[in-house]
């Protein structure tokens, strides 16, 4: 079982990023983004357990895909926009 104390190898890894300004400026938020994805795992698992994250993914992820293509589609909540040039499906519509 992992402990509290992995959490921080991500953290601090992602405060490494951050000290190397701009030079490699793609690979540093590309790496940033996958070490704030991996402390949110292990925090998410620590405390509430694969079926609580699992949980809280699904509803998370339904949640902002209903709320993004209602705001495409209505302009509410976040006015209206579209994704120009998009690749791949236009689930419900949206583009």
């Amino acid at each position: 079982m992992l402990g509290a104390d992995v959490l921080w190898l991500p953290i601090s890894l992602y405060s490494v990023t951050q000290a190397h300004g701009s030079t490699g400026a793609a690979w540093a938020g590309a790496i940033q983004g996958l070490l704030l994805v991996l402390a949110m795992v292990i925090h998410a698992s620590l405390s509430y357990g694969w079926k609580g994250f699992g949980a809280y993914v699904s509803i998370v992820g339904i949640a902002s895909f209903l709320l993004e293509a209602c705001s495409i589609a209505n302009g509410f909540p976040f006015g209206f926009y579209h994704h120009q040039g998009a690749p791949g499906p236009a689930p419900l519509g949206c583009r």
